[in-house]
C-alpha cells in the first residue's frame, strides 16, 4: 500500500497512521494490517483510534466516506 503524503499534510498523521487508513480503506481487518505492518493488533488499534480523533470521525465507514470526500489520492 502506497500512501501520498501530501495529501495528509495539514491532517499530521504518522506514517504507520497513513497505512493504517489505508488498509481501513481497502477493507482489511485488524489482523491484515497487523500482519502486513509487522506489528501487534493492539498498536493498529491504536493507529486507528489517534487516527478517528485526528479525522473527527468514529468508525471505519465514516473514516471511508471521509478519505472518499478529502483523500481520493491515495493509492492502495
Amino acid at each position: 500500500m502506497q500512501i501520498n503524503n501530501a495529501n495528509f499534510t495539514n491532517l499530521e498523521l504518522s506514517k504507520q497512521e497513513q497505512v493504517v487508513v489505508a488498509g481501513i480503506v481497502k477493507g482489511l481487518k485488524n489482523t491484515e494490517i497487523a500482519a502486513f505492518m509487522n506489528i501487534s493488533i493492539n498498536t493498529v488499534k491504536t493507529y486507528q483510534a489517534r487516527v478517528y480523533r485526528k479525522c473527527c470521525v468514529r468508525n471505519r465507514v465514516e473514516l471511508t466516506l471521509w478519505y472518499y470526500e478529502n483523500i481520493r489520492q491515495i493509492n492502495l
